[in-house]
């Protein structure tokens, strides 16, 4: 498989071969949006993103929300396939367009940065089972980086699929204000599942756990608090990204997935689920915004 990486502005070729061999495809090369001629020559730098389109199977874009709309319908109307890196960085509505191609050319979509695997589907023991997710985030946290966190959680709800979601319940503190201080969410599902989840920013420690029960049987955890997922602006440092466990994780499962041709894990009708949620969340919170 040949691969391409798209990206705003220039990173390691090397970091990128050892990307390539460990993920066994061949690297054709990168394009960078914002080239700096001082770099110097590289077989491996494309100066026009159309040549190296044309030369591919697979692009790895990491363009922010400023181009990566237009050049995601070029790389779909060329059939190849395509991994976005930052959900939190794309938009429902775009998405609806990006899956109307997709749909049409049958290429896959796969996503970076969109939430983690909370559970493993055989610890649900009955048919049912709870969920609770709770993230205390530090009162220094913007309103847009808290945005992300809600972005990353859903998207890490929507990768569990329990069943049909039947109910969404959504209240923060304080109300109808996008600087609120906490969101809680519960949603429950058509075969009795409850995912319940607490987002705040206040004067407390950094943390994030969740407590899961099945059945008679239930733990504790506790998760990592901070995510590169959260990071404004992560598309302008790429190579934080791919030297991230959990962004690798995900970039692997896709190589692999559509190389064995099975259904993506979290693919464009996941991402759009979780915006469309995110939106809905949004839309209850803020009626006056």
């Amino acid at each position: 498989m040949k691969a391409g990486f798209f990206f705003q502005f220039p990173i390691s070729i090397e970091l990128l071969l050892d990307i390539a061999k460990s993920n066994d495809f061949e690297l054709v090369g990168a394009f960078f949006k914002n080239f700096d001629n001082s770099i110097g020559s590289n077989p491996y730098i494309y100066e026009s993103e159309d040549e190296l389109l044309v030369q591919i199977d697979v692009a790895f874009v990491f363009f922010d929300r400023s181009c990566y709309l237009d050049f995601t319908a070029k790389t779909l109307r060329r059939g190849v396939n395509l991994f976005l890196a930052s959900l939190p960085d794309y938009t429902h509505a775009a998405l609806v367009e990006v899956n109307e191609l997709s749909i049409e050319i049958g290429v896959p979509i796969g996503f970076g940065c969109a939430g983690e695997i909370l559970i493993r589907q055989d610890e649900v023991i009955s048919n049912y089972f709870m969920l609770q997710l709770i993230r205390d985030a530090g009162m220094a946290i913007n309103d847009d980086v808290f945005r992300r966190m809600l972005i990353y959680d859903v998207a890490s709800f929507v990768r569990i699929r329990p069943c049909g979601l039947r109910k969404l319940r959504v209240n923060s503190l304080p109300l109808f204000t996008k600087s609120s201080k906490l969101i809680n969410l519960r949603m429950e599902y058509d075969n009795g599942s409850v995912i319940a989840s607490s987002l705040t920013r206040i004067n407390e420690p950094e943390k994030c756990m969740i407590r899961f029960f099945s059945g008679d049987d239930g733990y504790f955890k506790e998760l990592p608090a901070n995510n590169l997922a959260f990071k404004e602006n992560i598309l302008k440092t790429p190579e934080l990204l791919l030297n991230d466990e959990g962004f690798m994780a995900s970039l692997e499962l896709y190589v692999q997935e559509i190389s064995e041709k099975t259904t993506l894990s979290f693919g464009i009708e996941n991402a759009m689920e979780t915006l469309n949620i995110v939106e809905s969340i949004e839309d209850r919170l803020y009626p006056m915004n």
